[in-house]
């Protein structure tokens, strides 16, 4: 399945852009970015696809620390992050809060995550392509099926470096 149009990415953070069930880092408060989504995030910057986080989060959370220490907040345009705006996936407002920033429309922003409920269908919900990522150290009990009805619309991978055949890049 090869998406074309697409303009930015939307990527959820927790055991999407990180490795699922690690501990985290003391010092970040959280788990850190997986090292091996570097080359596709970086492919697609080289693809001239804007990066986008959009992440829930609690008070106090600063998604920005694992960034700039992965060496990649500056590949970020706009970041999306719960507990600053007040409202977190799946609510309505964050979706919107995500297009009105980007400026694009919405079939050209692709939302990226492991949850089926905030990640796939409340995007589509609003017009959002998402694809849903199944990392293969996501707990089974995590693992909730794609529906029938997104099968063939909604591509499943295994990592985000997955995304560059899917996008052309």
């Amino acid at each position: 399945m090869l998406m074309r149009g697409i303009t930015h990415l939307a990527l959820d953070y927790g055991s999407t852009l990180t490795v699922p069930d690690t501990p985290p880092d003391l010092d970040l408060g959280m788990r850190p970015l997986d090292p091996l989504v570097i080359p596709a995030l970086k492919r697609a910057r080289e693809g001239q696809l804007t990066l986008v986080l959009a992440s829930n989060t609690r008070k106090g959370d600063d998604r920005h620390r694992a960034l700039e220490r992965a060496g990649i907040l500056n590949w970020f345009g706009p970041t999306l992050e719960s507990a600053k705006l007040r409202v977190g996936k799946p609510h309505p407002a964050f979706y919107q809060t995500l297009i009105a920033i980007t400026g694009a429309r919405p079939e050209q922003v692709l939302f990226i995550g492991d949850n089926l409920a905030n990640d796939v269908i409340a995007p589509i919900q609003h017009g959002i392509p998402a694809a849903l990522v199944r990392h293969p150290a996501l707990p089974e009990k995590r693992r909730i099926p794609l529906p029938p009805a997104l099968e063939g619309i909604v591509p499943t991978i295994s990592h985000v470096s997955e995304l560059i055949p899917l996008l052309g890049l």
